[in-house]
C-alpha cells in the first residue's frame, strides 16, 4: 500500500465526543485499500480529542486536527487544507457509513467527467429500496429538465422541498408531473415551506409510505409534512 492515501475522508465535529466513536469505527471498517481519516475537532472539551488520539495510536490512517474556527464549512475547509488524497470525501459525526461507501465513490471518480459524487442519508434502521436515488437542490426548471432527460429505470429523485420553495418553485406541481420519480422527500425547516394548503396537497400526493431522508443517528425523525 502506498504511504500516501488516494482518498481523504474529512469529518468535522463539535462537542459530540459521545457520538463520534461509532462514526469513526464505521470508517475504520471501510474496504477501500488506501485512505486517511481527518477528524477536524471544534470542541470546547477534550472528549473527542482523547478518543480520536487514542484510536490514532493503533491506526495510522486517523489524523486529528483541532481548530478554534467554528462551523461546518470552516471544518471542512480546514480538513481539505491538510488532506493528502487526490479525492476528498465528507461524512458527518452522526453517520454510519457502509463498508463499500468509499470504494463506490472512488469508482465514480475514475470517470474524468465526474467532479463530485453524493448519495442518500437514511435512518440507521432503514432496510428498504435499493437503487440510485439522487438528492437534488436546485430550481424547479432544472429539476424538471433533469427528470425529463433521465431514465426512470435507473435514476429517481430526493426532493428538497425547502430549497424548491426558497427558489419560488412549486413542490406540489413537481410531484404531480413526476409522481413515480420522487421516491424520497427532504423537508427543511423553512418559512417558505410552511403553507398549510401546500402541506396537505403534498401529503395527499405522496401518501404515507414514502421513505424519508434523515440523519442516521437522530433518535426522532422529522416526518414530512407533519
Amino acid at each position: 500500500m502506498s504511504s500516501v492515501p488516494t482518498v481523504s475522508v474529512v469529518m468535522s465535529t463539535r462537542n459530540r465526543g459521545a457520538m463520534i466513536g461509532a462514526a469513526i469505527h464505521s470508517l475504520i471498517a471501510l474496504d477501500h485499500p488506501s485512505f486517511e481519516i481527518v477528524v477536524v475537532d471544534q470542541s470546547v472539551d477534550e472528549v473527542t480529542a482523547d478518543l480520536v488520539r487514542g484510536l490514532s495510536e493503533t491506526d495510522s490512517r486517523i489524523r486529528y486536527v483541532h481548530t478554534d474556527r467554528v462551523g461546518l464549512s470552516c471544518g471542512r475547509n480546514d480538513g481539505i487544507a491538510v488532506s493528502r488524497g487526490d479525492v476528498v470525501a465528507f461524512t458527518d459525526d452522526d453517520c454510519i457509513v457502509q463498508p463499500d461507501w468509499l470504494s463506490a465513490i472512488d469508482v465514480e471518480m475514475q470517470d474524468p467527467r465526474v467532479a463530485g459524487v453524493f448519495g442518500r442519508v437514511l435512518p440507521n434502521e432503514y432496510r428498504g429500496r435499493s437503487g440510485i436515488d439522487l438528492a437534488f437542490k436546485d430550481s424547479q426548471e432544472r429539476i424538471e429538465r433533469f427528470l425529463s432527460d433521465t431514465d426512470p429505470q435507473y435514476v429517481n429523485l430526493c426532493l428538497d422541498t425547502g430549497r424548491i420553495a426558497h427558489c419560488h418553485g412549486d413542490n406540489v406541481q413537481i410531484v404531480q408531473r413526476f409522481p413515480d420519480r420522487i421516491t424520497y422527500v427532504y423537508k427543511e425547516s423553512s418559512p417558505y415551506n410552511r403553507r398549510v394548503e401546500t402541506r396537505r396537497k403534498m401529503k395527499k400526493l405522496l401518501g404515507e409510505k414514502r421513505p424519508l431522508v434523515t440523519r442516521a443517528f437522530h433518535s426522532t425523525k422529522r416526518k414530512f409534512l407533519e
